[in-house]
């Protein structure tokens, strides 16, 4: 998803700036289920933003998206849990 990639590129107007997010915006409805509530369908694309945060080769990232129902909150205490180790 390219969402969170759009950025006003130099001599862009404002309108096809707008035009482009809904475009994205549009695909991300596109394949989401629809039986998604808001809640859940915003604590998709939270998940989302953090995985695609990630780089590419990152250990947890892997673990995350080779899970068959990674969840945001299995994301978050596997954060917790991997920071807490780091720390020791």
């Amino acid at each position: 998803m390219q969402l969170f990639l759009i950025h006003k590129k130099e001599g862009e107007s404002y309108i096809d700036l707008y035009h482009r997010a809904k475009t994205a915006n549009a695909k991300i409805n596109w394949v989401t289920p629809q039986a998604l509530t808001a809640e859940q369908r915003s604590e998709e694309l939270t998940l989302f933003t953090i995985l695609n945060a990630l780089p590419a080769d990152d250990h947890l990232r892997n673990q995350l998206i080779s899970q068959k129902d990674v969840s945001l909150s299995n994301t978050f205490h596997s954060f917790l849990r991997t920071d807490k180790d780091t720390a020791l």
